[in-house]
């Protein structure tokens, strides 16, 4: 998890940010429901997290924090367009380092109708090409 900021917002001078600072403004989250909102509230207890508004596209959380003091906290995969845009700023956390894994299941005999492979290959293509920035994720991917 990394924290998401504007380029020239007080915290982007800090690396890793320290909870105690990033606790203190307000916060962009992912809307409830997401397990993205239950982790950043794991992180900081919901007494101390300024939930200021909540969103669902990444696009979203790069055009607020980038006009604001707000900050947001996302998985380091999610931030890849992010560290390419001079007006935002990525700074790591003291966040334990997490993965999760994504797993695609079906039957055998789904398998073999060709929508339904095209897209698991589809699937599998992307992945692979995502992740293979991230030298340290295990294997996202597994097809039964």
């Amino acid at each position: 998890m990394e924290a998401l900021l504007a380029a020239d917002h007080p915290q982007a001078s800090f690396s890793p940010a320290p909870w105690s600072e990033i606790a203190r403004y307000p916060h962009v989250v992912f809307k409830d429901g997401y397990g993205m909102q239950r982790l950043v509230q794991s992180q900081i207890p919901e007494t101390e997290l300024k939930m200021a508004l909540e969103l669902n596209t990444l696009d979203a959380f790069r055009g607020v924090v980038r006009q604001g003091k707000m900050i947001a906290l996302l998985p380091q995969s999610a931030l890849a367009e992010s560290r390419r845009d001079p007006g935002l700023a990525v700074r790591s956390t003291a966040a334990p380092v997490l993965t999760r894994q994504v797993v695609m299941v079906t039957t055998q005999d789904r398998l073999r109708l060709p929508p339904v492979r095209q897209f698991c290959d589809m699937v599998q293509r992307l992945a692979d090409e995502s992740f293979s920035q991230i030298s340290d994720l295990p294997s996202l991917m597994a097809l039964n």
